[in-house]
């Protein structure tokens, strides 16, 4: 159902994640090459954090579905902001286009 697919996108997030193992650090880099590697790093733990976040928002949403189905919920509409959610979408997809 619904709750199926929507754990298979938590597990693609997951593969966004998947790239920090190629971070190494050698003797002897150069502090350019140092630096590099830090703003790497920034870009992976910012990435990481995003990715969190929506991980959070799925499980709820999966468990949400999974009321649906059993007709255990009670719908509660909430103000939502498109634009700053599509903003969100877009940075995410650019830092794991950045990072490929």
């Amino acid at each position: 159902g619904a709750a199926s697919l929507l754990l298979d996108e938590v597990k693609h997030m997951d593969t966004a994640l998947l790239g920090a193992d190629k971070l190494e650090v050698n003797k002897g880099v150069t502090k350019n090459e140092l630096n590099a590697m830090f703003n790497r790093v920034l870009d992976y733990i910012s990435l990481i954090d995003q990715c969190s976040q929506q991980q959070k928002i799925i499980v709820d949403d999966v468990l949400d579905f999974s009321k649906l189905e059993s007709n255990k919920v009670e719908l509660n509409p909430e103000p939502f902001n498109l634009n700053r959610f599509l903003k969100d979408l877009e940075t995410t997809f650019l830092s794991q286009l950045k990072l490929s």
